[in-house]
């Protein structure tokens, strides 16, 4: 799954669900080494790049379920400056279920997680990890995504963007967001849910 944000001003909430299932038994999945990847770009006067990137070795195993939360909040800084560009806050949390061979159970990502933007246009662009696995017979999948903007200093919010979902490398789902808080800390909400598709 691939998010890409473009947002100032605002505390962004975002919850993700995505599942793939088939005929028969599952044929197997692996699950990448870098599970995370979160980078933000700012514009203006805090303009800078940075990325915060995390691998198994930082979660845990719990049977055919792997998780990760952070423990804190997690700076994304320009490494030539020290700018903080954006937090990612210390609810995210995230579980890949990686079926083996002949499991009945089937691949699965689910995360959500909280980021503040600062007062620049920022573009945070997320990507998860790949689960790879073995052909199934007519398989489908369902997506469903929620989100929320917040303001967080009282003079508004902007958020646009999209989160796109990929089977095999190939787009099959994508939620476009359009978002504006014109409140003073005031929150907007928005989901999208594609069904159980054909893919």
């Amino acid at each position: 799954m691939n998010l890409k944000k473009r947002c100032f001003g605002g505390l962004v909430v975002l919850a993700t669900l995505v599942g793939i299932a088939g005929v028969g038994p599952a044929n197997g999945a692996e699950l990448s080494d870098l599970v995370l990847a979160i980078g933000a770009q700012a514009e203006g006067a805090q303009r800078g790049a940075g990325e915060i990137l995390i691998y198994q070795e930082d979660g845990w195993w719990e049977g055919d379920t792997f998780y990760w939360q952070a423990e804190d909040d997690l700076e994304i800084t320009d490494p030539d400056t020290g700018e903080v560009l954006g937090t990612f806050m210390q609810s995210a949390i995230m579980s890949y279920v990686v079926p083996p061979e002949g499991s009945r159970s089937h691949p699965q990502i689910s995360f959500g997680f909280a980021i503040r933007a600062g007062v620049d246009v920022t573009t945070f662009t997320m990507q998860s990890a790949l689960l790879s696995f073995g052909p199934y017979f007519d398989p489908m999948a369902r997506a469903t995504s929620g989100i929320n903007v917040s303001d967080a200093n009282g003079d508004g919010a902007v958020l646009s963007g999209a989160t796109t979902f990929q089977y095999d490398g190939t787009p099959f789902y994508e939620c476009i967001w359009d978002m504006e808080v014109t409140e003073s800390f005031g929150t907007e909400a928005d989901d999208c849910d594609s069904g159980w598709l054909t893919i």
